[in-house]
Formats: structure tokens, sequence, C-alpha cells
């Protein structure tokens, strides 16, 4: 399942807010992408995505400051869909903390081996 010299190319933005969570999968992904930047709100997460155009962000929902529904809205004024792919990964599966804006979702807690696979699909690997 796992292309490690493809997922080597990928540069990702990883948005959590919850710090036990962010480390985890940050250093899981860390050691298998090429370039990868932690922002623990959306505001963060907003600023390393217009400076560092990743080729994926994934990111919560409901974070301090700026959520990821309105990070995600900031990001399309400047990329389709088809530019930057938006993987949420939510503990909620409710209209509420939904956007079409997305490209896909995941729920928490995490599985590793599904998040590789929207990686891949999301990414065309």
């Amino acid at each position: 399942m796992e292309n490690k010299a493809n997922l080597q190319k990928l540069s990702v933005v990883y948005v959590e807010d919850d710090e036990i969570t962010r480390d985890g999968v940050g250093r899981f992904l860390r050691r298998r992408v090429g370039w990868l930047g932690l922002a623990n709100d959306g505001l963060q997460g907003l600023e390393l995505v217009m400076s560092k155009k990743p080729n994926i962000v994934i990111t919560d929902i409901q974070m301090p400051k700026m959520d990821g529904i309105e990070m995600i809205y900031h990001i399309r004024k400047e990329y389709s869909k088809d530019e930057l792919p938006i993987l949420v990964v939510s503990a909620f599966n409710d209209i509420e903390h939904y956007t079409d804006q997305a490209n896909d979702y995941l729920n928490k807690p995490i599985s590793i081996d599904k998040l590789y696979e929207a990686i891949e699909k999301l990414t065309k690997l």
C-alpha cells in the first residue's frame, strides 16, 4: 500500500489543536513525507498553506482562533479542490462540521492505514 518513494515527494500541512494527536501523527508523517508543516489552529495552518503551498492539507475542524471550515474557506479563495486537496480528520460527522470544499473526510480516532490511503488517493500517488 505505502509507496515511500512517492510519499517522500509530498509536502504536507497538518493542522490539529490537540497536542498529543498533533505530535503523534506529526511524528509518523515526518518520517514518511518530504516536508511537514505543523499548525495548532486554523490561523497558523492558513499562514503555512499560503507561504508553502503544500501538496495536501490535513486538518481538524474544531480549533481555536480559526476553525477548520473557516480555514478551508480562505484556502479555497486561492486554490481549487484539484490544485490543493484538503483532508478533514474530525470526531464530528454532522452537517454543522461539514463543508463540501474539503476533498475527503476521515473520522477520529485516526487509523494510520486509512490516513495513508486517503493521502495516496488525494495526491494521486
